[in-house]
């Protein structure tokens, strides 16, 4: 959100050769503002749908929803028959308690299966900037955390990373789910599959697509992007989904993760504090504080620090590095 926030700016001062500096400056004020409210406020009659990450943690990453994860993977992995997975561990399972703790948490899925192989899968509503650089840290970090001292590389399983976004990622590319390993440029043979990343773009599901001709991966991604509003009391699926296995499961799970006062309360207030940045990041715009880009950045990392937030977390979240700031 704060990237966001900041693009907004420098797309304002783009105008500044075409127009006054006093109109541009009314320009800029108006679109921070609107971009702060676009990204506040809990209704209390909202229903958060999947792609919340700790909505989509609770469902999909704890122990006693390995089921649910289990089915999910196969879609995205295209598995069936003999050659489906089955989830065998959480890795890093869902804790409401460290969210409470922390409002500022990486929420990701961690999951081995009964092979051993290691998957990592997260859902992302907003573009930030190095987010891929950021999939393949995460990934390498999974990946070699398996070997352990005196422990030998043949014991190394392979470890597939998975970001599920919501906004267009990779705008070279038409197809809405792509893959990407070590490949030989020349040959275009794969040197190894050990380490595999893919990235599902929902801005690129054909939503008009007749639903009783998709896909297993097609009929999770569609409740994915929709559970807000398949979430909701009374609300009823399409047969074609009711169908698929573990949908209508995974659908009762987000209402009742939606019945949890403390849990909502959690999501409300991870919110509001995101809200207290995009103020305070506001304010300082107007102040004249922040100018360029990467110096917007540092001024926005002294705000978040202020809040509470370590330096690995605003590293992370803001793409800098920590001597940055």
């Amino acid at each position: 959100m704060w990237y966001n926030i900041l693009m907004v700016k420098i797309k304002a001062d783009k105008l500044k050769e075409k127009k006054g500096a006093k109109n541009i400056k009314r320009r800029k004020s108006r679109a921070l503002t609107l971009a702060v409210k676009k990204n506040t406020a809990a209704d209390e009659n909202k229903t958060y749908g999947f792609l919340n990450d700790i909505i989509f943690k609770y469902v999909f990453g704890s122990e006693a929803n390995k089921s649910l994860l289990t089915y999910l993977l196969n879609a995205l992995l295209h598995l069936e028959g003999p050659n489906r997975i089955t989830i065998d561990k959480m890795m890093n399972p869902f804790n409401l308690a460290e969210f409470t703790q922390d409002k500022f948490t990486l929420v990701d899925v961690k999951a081995k299966d009964e092979a051993g192989k290691r998957y990592t899968i997260e859902v992302q509503l907003l573009s930030h900037e190095n987010f891929i650089e950021r999939a393949i840290y995460y990934l390498a970090k999974l990946y070699t955390g398996q070997l352990k001292k005196n422990g030998k590389f043949t014991e190394i399983k392979k470890t597939i990373g998975i970001s599920i976004v919501d906004f267009e990622l990779l705008p070279q590319e038409r197809a809405m789910q792509n893959v990407y390993r070590f490949t030989n440029e020349l040959s275009m043979r794969t040197l190894t599959d050990s380490m595999e990343l893919q990235f599902v773009e929902l801005v690129k599901f054909d939503k008009d697509k007749p639903k009783s001709l998709r896909t297993p991966l097609e009929k999770w991604l569609h409740v994915l992007k929709f559970g807000d509003i398949y979430g909701k009391e009374g609300a009823k699926l399409p047969k074609e989904l009711e169908s698929e296995e573990g949908v209508m499961e995974a659908i009762s799970v987000l209402k009742k993760a939606n019945s949890n006062g403390k849990m909502r309360g959690i999501i409300e207030s991870r919110e509001k504090a995101e809200h207290v940045i995009a103020t305070r990041m506001h304010s300082a715009f107007n102040n004249g504080r922040i100018e360029g880009k990467i110096e917007g950045k540092i001024e926005a990392a002294k705000i978040m620090l202020g809040l509470g937030l370590t330096k690995t977390e605003v590293a992370a979240k803001l793409g800098l590095k920590e001597t940055d700031f």
